[in-house]
């Protein structure tokens, strides 16, 4: 009887002192997070709740684990989110839902649920600093919370993309090595939620690791996260940790000279043109990376015979005063040859191939 279950539950819970007082109580009941509403609304059990728990070993966070979705050990903790009708039920009046938490030792635990209250807290924690991006919703990012707030929400129903680029491309996961970023997808009924005055707020956390860039919208109807750029409702793309290079203290000869002079420094390459055009800081780029040893190829690449690292100067660089700069990190394995240039819709602008295993 899960009445009975969670009656026997509730019962525990206040037998102890909680963890923390909010719109519902949060108690530890074993190996269990309790949680116990007083007299909850018709709205409580459909809202949403969140629950990331922060290991003290980061190390002990699973890759991923079922039954809960996206559970991805690069963020540094496990999300446990969760809906009220799988894990709880009403009992005479209240609400009281359980959740099994981790079985490694845990430094802080946070959670709550999607509500109005939320959103408005959310929103006014953002507006402290100015947006790194502009669009349908507007972004702020706070160290590892990226916040997306629309007051004018045309369209909810439709996915939002998250596309995560790595400033080191060892820090993927293997199952993301072979597209060269994060795919951090999301439904608005995850995240979101709506202000009391209609604003439309939602907060994604991106990954503990290094971020070159972000690359982020809605899809438009019929869009998918293998055609992103071609069908959006909205897309804004911006960097978050500037190239580590300075063009300046670059010696020698470039490894080849091209419309972007190419520079190995360390291992990465560096691409550097003074006085480019717009259509040479828009146009994409495409690196080939042909390994000594096929099979140090990441899985999905074997068949093709090479590692694709194609990119976008605002995905690994940035133009100033005129110049464009962009620094790529090159994987750990040895590499015999690359084949790199730009490329637009009508074809390819500029190629070049150079070898580059001593």
């Amino acid at each position: 009887d899960p009445v009975a279950y969670f009656r026997g539950l509730r019962r525990e819970a206040l037998a102890t002192a909680p963890l923390d007082r909010s719109h519902f109580d949060a108690h530890r009941v074993g190996n269990l997070l309790v949680y116990v509403r007083d007299g909850c609304s018709p709205d409580d059990p459909a809202t949403r709740f969140f629950l990331y728990v922060h290991p003290v070993d980061a190390a002990d966070v699973p890759i991923r684990r079922q039954p809960f979705p996206a559970h991805r050990g690069e963020y540094g903790f496990e999300r446990l989110d969760f809906d009220f009708g799988r894990f709880g039920a009403r009992v005479d009046g209240d609400c009281v839902a359980a959740v099994p938490l981790p079985d490694y030792p845990i430094a802080r635990i946070e959670t709550g649920q999607y509500t109005a209250a939320w959103a408005e807290s959310a929103r006014r924690a953002a507006a402290d600093a100015d947006p790194v991006a502009r669009s349908a919703f507007d972004l702020w990012l706070d160290g590892r919370v990226l916040t997306y707030v629309g007051t004018e929400c045309a369209d909810l129903r439709q996915r939002f993309f998250l596309h995560v680029h790595p400033a080191h491309a060892g820090d993927l996961p293997p199952w993301r090595a072979e597209h060269g970023f994060e795919n951090l997808d999301f439904n608005w009924s995850e995240y979101g939620a709506r202000t009391e005055d209609g604003a439309c707020v939602a907060v994604a956390r991106l990954p503990a690791y290094p971020i070159a860039s972000v690359n982020t919208g809605q899809f438009a109807s019929g869009g998918s996260r293998d055609s992103p750029r071609s069908a959006t409702r909205w897309a804004v793309r911006f960097a978050v940790t500037p190239p580590e290079v300075d063009p300046s203290a670059l010696t020698g000869e470039p490894l080849v000279r091209a419309v972007f002079d190419i520079w190995l420094d360390g291992d990465a390459l560096v691409y550097l043109k003074d006085a480019c055009t717009d259509e040479e800081a828009e146009a994409a780029f495409f690196l080939h990376l042909h390994p000594v040893n096929p099979d140090d190829l990441p899985g999905g690449r074997r068949e093709h015979g090479f590692d694709n690292r194609d990119f976008f100067l605002w995905e690994r660089g940035a133009r100033t005063g005129g110049r464009c700069l962009a620094v790529v990190p090159l994987p750990d394995y040895p590499i015999a040859r690359v084949e790199t240039g730009q490329y637009d819709g009508a074809g390819w602008l500029w190629s070049v191939e150079f070898a580059l295993a001593e």
